[in-house]
């Protein structure tokens, strides 16, 4: 009976185990893919994890009152527009929508434009400020920060977007 006892629970220990080693394998989607963002337009809200359409997708995070985001963004719709590769979506920071659609409108931006005047999104990547970006993969794990914009991070958002 003793050796009955001692089968079952070495068959439940192999059980077990076996499954929380299939189960520590699997990696838990990052958290910030299941936050809301407000659609631009006004029709509703997207899923972060809902804008990852290519191999890498960049969020670029800015104001309509930046310079340096202007710039940024300009650099991106020159080079990046029609990349098969990267999905660039912009996060506005700014309170007003209109304004954003304004400068959409004027810069020529092609890219997707979301509103977060709460700054939620950016927070969840711990930046503090703008211009800054973040590349994701396809599953939507961090692969780089970008920083500001310079000819240094300019120079490495290119690299990394390649």
């Amino acid at each position: 009976m003793k050796r009955a006892w001692i089968a079952v629970a070495v068959a439940l220990s192999i059980t077990v185990c076996g499954t929380l080693a299939f189960a520590a394998d699997e990696k838990p989607a990052p958290p910030y893919l299941s936050m809301k963002v407000a659609k631009l337009d006004g029709a509703g809200d997207v899923m972060l994890k809902d804008v990852l359409k290519k191999e890498k997708t960049l969020l670029v995070f800015f104001q309509t009152a930046c310079s340096a985001c202007r710039g940024e963004l300009s650099f991106l719709r020159d080079n990046f527009a029609n990349s098969s590769k990267v999905e660039i979506v912009g996060i506005s920071v700014d309170v007003r929508p209109d304004l954003v659609r304004k400068y959409k409108e004027e810069y020529k931006i092609p890219f997707v434009f979301l509103s977060d005047p709460d700054y939620t999104v950016p927070a969840a990547f711990k930046v503090t400020f703008t211009p800054a970006a973040v590349l994701l993969d396809k599953e939507g794990n961090l692969v780089e920060k970008f920083l500001g914009y310079d000819a240094g991070s300019k120079a490495a958002l290119e690299a990394g977007l390649k």
